[in-house]
């Protein structure tokens, strides 16, 4: 099995479970699904902070076992919060999961590649939590929140799944 069915393998396997475990419920709104990415990708720093303080590099065995599984949980959470903001049928989450592409760069990741995919969620993360925060628009205004959040929730499931391809080497 290649890098790319090897994440994509484990990503299908996390967003399984998260659907599972944790069932969107038809009363969550724009600001819970925010919420739960919001957490995965502080779960995701916290971890990459812990483990590079002891590890030489991300790729190392149980320590890219386990970046891979944050980072996945993130693809996971992102993907279920787009699929719901933009009403999506239950496959599209599978589809735009097929369709997520390897970094530019195959090299192995160092502490840096992994912390810069950390922040470069957390930078997608920041006009949504502005936007409902400052109350931009109406959370009732369901066609704005899909194609602001959509987006950005997309661009959040691209940066982890680098990490995740990286580290299944």
């Amino acid at each position: 099995m290649g890098r790319a069915d090897g994440a994509r393998a484990l990503l299908e396997r996390v967003l399984l479970a998260a659907e599972e475990e944790h069932p969107a419920d038809s009363d969550f709104t724009a600001g819970a699904w925010l919420a739960r990415v919001q957490e995965t990708v502080a779960i995701s720093a916290k971890v990459t902070l812990r483990l590079r303080s002891g590890s030489p590099a991300p790729d190392s065995g149980p320590v890219a076992s386990e970046l891979a599984g944050v980072f996945a949980d993130v693809v996971a959470e992102a993907l279920r919060a787009a699929a719901w903001l933009g009403g999506k049928a239950p496959t599209w989450k599978y589809e735009v999961m097929l369709g997520l592409e390897p970094p530019s760069s195959l090299i192995s990741p160092t502490w840096e590649d992994t912390l810069a995919a950390v922040a470069e969620c957390c930078a997608e993360l920041e006009p949504m939590s502005n936007a409902l925060r400052e109350e931009d628009f109406s959370v009732d205004d369901a066609q704005r929140a899909r194609l602001n959040f959509t987006g950005s929730l997309l661009a959040i499931s691209q940066a982890a799944f680098g990490q995740v391809f990286l580290l299944c080497g």
